[in-house]
């Protein structure tokens, strides 16, 4: 007499049209869009910059990066801008800022005082007509402007170079003025009782141009500037309507991927001056990631950044207003990165190691030192690795600061980490809907008449 098992029970597959089972299935595929929105979501810095403000990030150890060996080009911005043929673009027609408009500041770093509501109109409307005429301007025409503006500033003479060609940009900026002018009165959309203010503040407008720093600007390049002509000192001011204008166009030439072009020239000595009056407080710590994934958005603002030196080398700069003779280019590994970093310093501390000059032809100091820059992120600068062409976040700072923390028991949260966390957790949902789906109908034996005649077999 033999016994017979029964087949192992198999589970019937899910009936698709069951209401239950579209339920499922529709909740399994929302979580898996639900972490990959969030994964992408995470990316962007405006929903972690807060909780990272003012906060220093933790170190852990990693892999030695590949040793770079910057181009020359890559090493000090030392050449004139090129000078682009001039042309007539075609101006559109302005429009004035409305009644109690704020201008939004294209330096975030430029804290305005409180003004009164004619102080905030006639801001707003000077802001407007510097952005219309920088517009108007070339690319040469600008960085000419902005060496103009620089050696107002710090009371350099100008150049033979530079006098010629502001001497024939004062024309071209008084035709966008004059443009500008006409297009704004015809523009004017303000209720008839402010009309008469708002006509008021477009005629101060003209005049400022047309009476003062027009005539100001043809005589410093003509080189009869008094000392007491002020006009174009409240002309130069670092946070005037003027320099903001110029500071997002200067930007907008800078160019990731790339070594150190000669038209970033201008913005590279502008964010070095505005290194001096910034706030340090007022840095964001990022990292690599963040700079190689999002330059747009972090290039010109201040960054806060930790990491270890790995080699420095002293290099000459190019002749400035700015009285900067060399800077301190430091190759350093950042926090939680396998790839280098570099930041050009206008200064070292004292206890800073001392380090091999380029301009007698050494070659870079290797270093391991834990650092920390404050500073100024500029762009995605190219240098050569041994694995070839690499891409680098570069930093302009005034001066590393050591020790860079001491040690901290928790360490920076690691967003990546709990991305994948988060991806798990979905997964792990998915599998225990799947798995409840399965179990809760089983298939019946294929013979259910087996068991009965094991029985009968077993009685006999």
């Amino acid at each position: 007499m033999s016994f017979h098992p029964p087949d192992r029970a198999r589970r019937r597959p899910p009936n698709y049209s069951s209401r239950a089972v579209q339920f499922r299935l529709f909740v399994m595929v929302g979580a898996f869009v639900f972490v990959l929105v969030a994964m992408e979501e995470a990316r962007k810095p405006k929903y972690y910059e807060w909780l990272w403000r003012g906060e220093r990030q933790g170190r852990p150890s990693g892999a030695v990066p590949d040793r770079p060996a910057p181009s020359p080009r890559a090493d000090s911005p030392s050449e004139t801008p090129r000078r682009a043929a001039v042309t007539d673009p075609i101006p559109d027609s302005p429009q004035p800022p409305q009644p109690d408009s704020d201008p939004s500041p294209s330096d975030p770093a430029n804290v305005r005082r409180e003004a009164a509501p004619d102080d905030r109109d006639w801001n707003a409307m000077e802001a407007d007509a510097w952005s219309y005429v920088v517009e108007r301007l070339t690319d040469a025409e600008s960085a000419d402007t902005q060496e103009c503006l620089f050696h107002i500033r710090h009371g350099a003479p100008p150049e033979n170079e530079l006098a010629d060609h502001v001497a024939r940009m004062v024309p071209r900026m008084a035709t966008a003025w004059r443009d500008y002018d006409e297009g704004a009165r015809n523009g004017l959309n303000v209720p008839v009782e402010e009309r008469g203010t708002w006509i008021d503040r477009l005629d101060r407008l003209h005049a400022r141009w047309h009476d003062a720093i027009g005539p100001a600007l043809e005589r410093w390049s003509s080189g009869r500037r008094s000392e007491s002509d002020t006009v174009l000192s409240e002309w130069a001011v670092a946070g005037g309507a003027a320099q903001r204008a110029l500071d997002v166009r200067m930007l907008e030439l800078v160019q990731d991927n790339t070594v150190f072009l000669s038209r970033e020239a201008p913005a590279w000595f502008r964010l070095l001056e505005r290194l001096a009056a910034d706030d340090p407080e007022s840095a964001i710590s990022v990292t690599y990631p963040q700079l190689v994934e999002q330059p747009e958005s972090y290039r010109g603002r201040r960054v806060r950044v930790t990491g270890e030196i790995r080699e420095a080398r002293r290099v000459a700069a190019q002749a400035n207003p700015l009285g900067i003779e060399s800077y301190a280019v430091l190759w350093f590994k950042p926090d939680g990165a396998n790839a280098p970093m570099v930041a050009y310093a206008a200064d070292l501390p004292r206890e800073f190691p001392n380090i091999a000059d380029a301009r007698r032809g050494e070659p870079p100091t290797p270093l391991r030192l834990e650092a920390e820059f404050t500073g100024t992120f500029f762009k995605l600068l190219t240098y050569r690795a041994r694995r070839g062409v690499q891409f680098a976040p570069m930093l302009l700072v005034t001066a590393p600061t050591l020790p860079a923390r001491p040690p901290v028991a928790n360490g920076e949260p690691d967003f990546r980490f709990v991305l994948v966390l988060g991806a798990l957790a979905g997964v792990a949902f998915t599998g225990i809907l799947v798995h409840r789906s399965r179990s809760r109908k089983q298939r019946l034996p294929e013979n259910p008449d087996i068991p009965m005649r094991a029985n009968q077999e077993h009685g006999q």
